[in-house]
């Protein structure tokens, strides 16, 4: 993917602002491989939580993380498509999701 550039542009109500640069769209391969890692991370992480090792700050730190990341993954499931499938929890059976390409 292309990095993003940034320019700071003087404004009347801020003193500093970032301007991003236009960049190309992800492609759906790049998504699709960014939704199984995302995947695989919230699988990890729910091992985490589960684990008898994880004590009660570990625990609410994990679940705070884990949110964010099917939130995250909610996103780019939308950004594929599937708005309605939000909800299952077998959603990535269903869209038979590629392996990340190296």
């Amino acid at each position: 993917m292309n990095a993003l550039k940034t320019t700071p542009v003087r404004d009347g109500s801020r003193d500093l602002q970032m301007n991003l640069a236009k960049t190309s769209p992800a492609s759906i391969e790049e998504i699709q491989a960014e939704a199984q890692w995302i995947h695989q991370l919230i699988e990890r992480t729910t091992e985490r939580i589960n684990s008898s090792e994880c004590d009660l700050r570990q625990f609410l730190h994990l679940e705070i993380c884990r949110a964010e990341q099917q939130a995250y993954l909610a996103g780019l499931l939308y950004a594929l498509g599937h708005p309605t499938i939000l909800d299952r929890l077998d959603f990535l059976c269903e869209l038979k999701l590629d392996a990340p390409r190296s």
